[in-house]
């Protein structure tokens, strides 16, 4: 596979409505994801997997779709969240020896700090984009979080 060969796959994919991609071939590794678009309800970013018109299969080539977007649609249907604006490290507490911003339990308010996401030697604080008591923090402290991942779980 050759650089010429990676751009035709590239090209593809952003004309294909497959949100995301992965090839695994002999040494190559290539994993391909969109944006989902702001605005449209849960669930509306996953599309089912569809093959890529005029992509040829060769021999030793494993494609897959990742599923993790339709686990993840079912988890928003089930409530109120608060997600992840950025990819980087969660941390729950602003230093090791400080109390959590939020536990199971507690109350928040939208704008609320509920945690730090270290992106680039930068730390983020992130605000509640919704009211409601903390049902449970879905993310480790120190673990890292995609974009649109959920943080916090809220009743």
């Amino acid at each position: 596979m050759n650089i010429d060969d990676i751009y035709r796959i590239m090209d593809k994919f952003e004309s294909s409505s497959i949100n995301e991609f992965e090839l695994e071939m002999d040494d190559v590794s290539i994993s391909l994801k969109k944006g989902v678009v702001s605005g449209m309800p849960a669930g509306m970013n996953c599309m089912p997997p569809m093959p890529v018109a005029g992509m040829p299969v060769m021999p030793g080539m494993n494609m897959s779709v990742n599923e993790e977007t339709d686990k993840e649609a079912a988890e928003v249907n089930e409530g109120k969240v608060i997600k992840a604006p950025l990819v980087g490290t969660f941390y729950v507490a602003p230093s090791e020896d400080s109390d959590p911003y939020v536990k199971p339990g507690d109350s928040v308010k939208k704008g609320d700090i509920i945690g730090i996401i270290e992106a680039m030697k930068l730390m983020n604080e992130i605000e509640a984009s919704e009211e409601g008591i903390v049902e449970s923090i879905e993310v480790n402290n120190g673990n890292m979080v995609e974009y649109g991942q959920v943080l916090i779980k809220l009743k």
